[in-house]
């Protein structure tokens, strides 16, 4: 059980991570290369603020929800659950009968 919970957990960052990318992309494709050339520090910098901002600041939450839920079906799968019974025999090994 534990290790479909990881998959799923990965599944779900590999996901926001491929969201983020995208928006990267798109945030590069829109590079003005006149204004780079013009300040190249000074653009790069804006760029890099935008992304720091506008994508990772935006996608941060949605990483720490994951992450919350992640922790909680996995201390939720590492509970005991006992059977709730007033059979004696319930817990003796059935093949040394």
């Amino acid at each position: 059980m534990l290790d479909k919970l990881i998959r799923s957990h990965l599944d779900e960052v590999d996901t926001l991570k491929e969201k983020i990318d995208k928006e990267i992309d798109a945030l590069i494709d829109d590079i003005n290369i006149k204004e780079l050339l013009k300040d190249p520090h000074g653009y790069m910098s804006e760029i890099a603020s935008a992304v720091a901002e506008e994508i990772i600041g935006k996608h941060a939450k949605e990483f720490i929800k994951s992450a919350e839920k992640f922790a909680k079906k996995v201390s939720e799968d590492r509970v005991i659950k006992i059977q709730d019974s007033k059979d004696p025999n319930l817990n003796n090994d059935k093949s040394s009968s």
